[in-house]
C-alpha cells in the first residue's frame, strides 16, 4: 500500500476493531491483486517460449529450403552441362552427314535430338525457377514470422518488466505497512 495507514486507538489501550479489520481486508485485497500479476507473468513467459520455438522451427525451415535450392541449381548446371554435350554430339554428327546413307534422315534424328536436348533444359530450368520462386516465398514467410515472434517477445518482455517493478513496489510498500502495524500493535512505536 503506497497510502500510510493511521490506525486509532480506543480508549482502553488498543486500536479500534474496525480500523484493523479493514486494513487487514485492504492487505488480502492487494495480495489477490499481486497473485493476479503473478498468473499474468506465467502467460508472458509462456509467450515468450512459444515465441522462441516458433523462430527456432523457421530458422530449420529456412535452413532446408537453402539446401533444397543448392540442390536444385547443382541439378540445373548437370542439365546444361548434358545439354551442351548433346550439343557438341550434334556438331560432330553434322560433320559426319556425308557419310549417312540418307541425309534427310540423319537431320531429321539430329533435329529430333536438339529439340528434345532442349525440352530438357526448358524443363529443368522451369522446375529450378518454380522451387526457387516457392522457396523464396517460404522464406519470405518465415522472416515475416520471426519478426513477428521477435516482437512478442519484446512486447512480453516490456510487459514483465513493468509487472515485476510494480509487484516489488507493491510488496514493498506492503511489507512496510505491515512492520508499521508491527509496531502499532506491538506498542514499539514512539508515535504511538
Amino acid at each position: 500500500m503506497s497510502n500510510e495507514v493511521i490506525l486509532k486507538k480506543t480508549l482502553f489501550g488498543g486500536f479500534k476493531k474496525g480500523d484493523v479489520l479493514d486494513y487487514i481486508e485492504k492487505l488480502q485485497q492487494e495480495n489477490v491483486e499481486l497473485k493476479a500479476g503473478a498468473g499474468e507473468k506465467e502467460n508472458i513467459l509462456a509467450s515468450l517460449e512459444e515465441a522462441y520455438n516458433t523462430c527456432s522451427a523457421l530458422k530449420e525451415e529456412k535452413a532446408a529450403l537453402e539446401k533444397a535450392k543448392e540442390e536444385l541449381l547443382a541439378k540445373a548446371d548437370e542439365l546444361a552441362a548434358a545439354n551442351e554435350q548433346l550439343r557438341e554430339a550434334l556438331a560432330k554428327a553434322e560433320n559426319f552427314r556425308d557419310y549417312a546413307p540418307s541425309e534427310e534422315k540423319g537431320k531429321a534424328v539430329i533435329r529430333d535430338a536438339v529439340k528434345y536436348a532442349d525440352s530438357l533444359v526448358d524443363a529443368a530450368k522451369q522446375d529450378a525457377a518454380d522451387v526457387l520462386v516457392a522457396a523464396k516465398a517460404r522464406i519470405d514467410s518465415a522472416a515475416e514470422s520471426i519478426l513477428q515472434a521477435q516482437e512478442r517477445a519484446n512486447t512480453a518482455r516490456n510487459n514483465l518488466d513493468y509487472s515485476l517493478s510494480s509487484v516489488g513496489e507493491s510488496i514493498k510498500a506492503m511489507l512496510d505497512s505491515l512492520a508499521g502495524l508491527t509496531d502499532e500493535l506491538s506498542g514499539d512505536n514512539p508515535n504511538g
